[in-house]
């Protein structure tokens, strides 16, 4: 099956997200994006047996703005909400995450999908992740992969540009999950035709996958690594890809990346 989408059908990242997630409760197929270029105000989700597709070079997709929203107080680990000394401006089905002056990589921080909002009381999607002091000044940010996927399988990104708008952002993420594209215990991925440059963070990310293809993609201008097989993933090929100008590594192997495979790449921090 396949759907391309028209320019009014793809009006916001929530209009593109219901087109994805429609393809994905109908048993999958092939999501079609026409030449355009659109700011996200939230990562767009992968499902299972999903293909999401450009056009090449000529459909861009934008990280929107990076807000900083503070906690009003401490918040402690598992609880699905926050609450926030103003909740303007945020939606139900943003991506966000929440962090602290802690942060500096790894799995710090908690990033969600807005649930429900109450005053300024914010519900997540799932609960967070660690204790959040009100000494660390501990805080909600709109900072989000521009595409990613948790727990699917047989899915593909192909065919687009990807802009970070580093200077619109005043906040990344951990570097384990904060990368423009990311994926974390998925398996059966494949990653083509992705021209991506100036995230905060790191260009591709996955963690704990396996059974990976990425293939002619280009990582460039991040302020992390450039590709970043992460944790306990397994059997990867990359193949003529290039991370270029990063401020980190150009390719980075993780703790207990495994049986990969790096074939007519080029990398250049």
């Amino acid at each position: 099956m396949e759907r391309r989408l028209s320019l009014a059908d793809c009006g916001s990242a929530a209009a593109i997200q219901v087109a994805i997630d429609g393809m994905g409760m109908a048993g999958g197929g092939k999501v079609v994006l026409p030449e355009m270029e659109i700011v996200l105000d939230r990562g767009l989700i992968l499902r299972s047996e999903v293909e999401l597709c450009g056009r090449g070079d000529n459909t861009v997709l934008v990280k929107g703005p990076g807000r900083i929203y503070p906690l009003s107080g401490y918040h402690n680990y598992g609880m699905c909400d926050v609450p926030l000394v103003s909740a303007t401006g945020l939606e139900v089905g943003m991506t966000v995450s929440v962090q602290d002056g802690r942060s500096h990589g790894g799995f710090i921080e908690t990033f969600a999908t807005i649930a429900w909002i109450d005053g300024d009381w914010v519900g997540l999607d799932h609960g967070i992740e660690m204790d959040y002091s009100a000494d660390e000044e501990p805080c909600l940010t709109t900072v989000y992969p521009l595409v990613f996927g948790h727990d699917i399988h047989d899915a593909a990104l192909r065919d687009m540009r990807l802009e970070g708008n580093r200077v619109g952002n005043e906040k990344g993420m951990g570097e384990c999950r904060g990368g423009a594209v990311y994926f974390g215990n998925s398996r059966g991925i494949e990653i083509s035709g992705i021209r991506e440059r100036d995230f905060w963070g790191e260009g591709l990310s996955f963690q704990m996958c396996r059974d990976m293809r990425i293939i002619d993609c280009v990582f460039a201008q991040n302020t992390g690594n450039g590709l970043h097989p992460g944790a306990g993933s397994t059997n990867v090929l990359f193949e003529r890809c290039k991370g270029m100008d990063n401020q980190r590594s150009g390719f980075f192997f993780c703790v207990r990346a495994n049986h990969i495979t790096v074939r007519d790449c080029a990398f250049r921090a």
